[in-house]
């Protein structure tokens, strides 16, 4: 979902100009593809290959279509993404490697070479590229989808602050969430202001199995730990999370783009990191610290705290997230090309 925020609308710009674009898909992102561009894809894997396989001969594509230039984004986790990228450089085609999240460029591994163009979110995450790739990878700036600029506060959860309660939004998704569920509770209950919490679960993980719950879907185990806290727990499921963050008082997560999201439209937002919360982020992207908290935008959450003493962040931190501009990734993509 997070590639298909990227790539899909300079997919768009590209086509709009007058070039051919041929769409690979895959997982949750292949929904969100048909809001974002109107070019159909050439071939749609799974909603989630590790649970339906399937295949796809990725150099007789390439063979096909014989592309100019192969642009892939870093999905977590890396399927097709990482075959098409690899198979790109054997058969000496041009890679780009577009970021939607600080350090995604470490998720497609076994290339033989540095990409050809890495397009990233800001400065950070450039200095994190050439950190791995040297200085001769070419890097261009799109900014960070996560940046949302103008997005509407859901009235319902903005209505509900009136009450004088502390409105938290929780972000969770992953088998971290149950560790980050503990840690939320233990705050909460040193927490000076009475409050509502808001779960919203990630749509790519909410379904899948839980393993160490009798395969139960992630969401009934989240639940079921969150049944403690009553009817101080209120569900919002109809508008999409984007609208929730922005509405709410404060807004909790582990690094999830949501934090990015709130924090740009003056929200306190704080990463709960917990150990598999750790893991699961190095894993991703490499990282050891939380990519909001390194800049500045959002607290660090390691052990229980008074959530109602949480505060926004300066307004040169919220200034540094740049929008996402397509046009600009589509621009750097042609001069890739034409320069070759």
């Amino acid at each position: 979902m997070g590639g298909a925020n990227v790539v899909a609308p300079i997919a768009q710009v590209l086509s709009n100009q007058g070039h051919e674009v041929f769409p690979v898909l895959e997982g949750m992102g292949a929904y969100l593809w048909s809001q974002l561009c109107s070019v159909p894809p050439i071939f749609r894997g799974t909603d989630d290959y590790r649970i339906v396989p399937f295949s796809l001969d990725v150099g007789a594509v390439l063979g096909y279509y014989r592309p100019d230039v192969v642009v892939v984004g870093v999905g977590s986790p890396s399927h097709l993404e990482g075959e098409f990228a690899r198979a790109a450089q054997i058969h000496h085609i041009p890679l780009v490697l577009m970021e939607d999240f600080w350090g995604g460029f470490r998720r497609i591994t076994g290339l033989r070479r540095p990409p050809d163009l890495a397009l990233t979110l800001d400065e950070y995450s450039s200095s994190l590229v050439r950190q791995d790739f040297g200085r001769k990878t070419k890097i261009c700036i799109t900014g960070n989808p996560g940046v949302r600029v103008g997005v509407e506060p859901d009235p319902e959860v903005y209505w509900m602050r009136y009450g004088g309660e502390l409105v938290i939004a929780f972000c969770g998704g992953g088998s971290e969430t149950a560790e980050q569920i503990d840690l939320l509770s233990q705050c909460l209950a040193v927490t000076s202001k009475p409050w509502k919490l808001i779960p919203r679960w990630h749509p790519k993980e909410a379904d899948r199995p839980d393993k160490k719950n009798g395969n139960q879907p992630y969401r009934e185990t989240w639940n079921a730990l969150l049944a403690p806290l009553g009817d101080r727990v209120v569900r919002v499921d109809g508008p999409p999370t984007d609208n929730i963050v922005v509405a709410s008082d404060l807004v909790l997560a582990g690094f999830s783009t949501l934090l990015t999201t709130a924090a740009k439209a003056g929200v306190p937002v704080a990463a709960l990191v917990t150990p598999a919360v750790q893991k699961s982020l190095q894993e991703e992207s490499g990282l050891l610290e939380v990519p909001q908290v390194v800049l500045g935008v959002a607290d660090l959450v390691v052990t229980p705290v008074n959530l109602a003493l949480l505060n926004p962040c300066s307004s040169e931190a919220r200034d540094q997230l740049m929008p996402f501009d397509p046009a600009v990734g589509a621009s750097a993509i042609c001069d890739l090309v034409e320069g070759r």
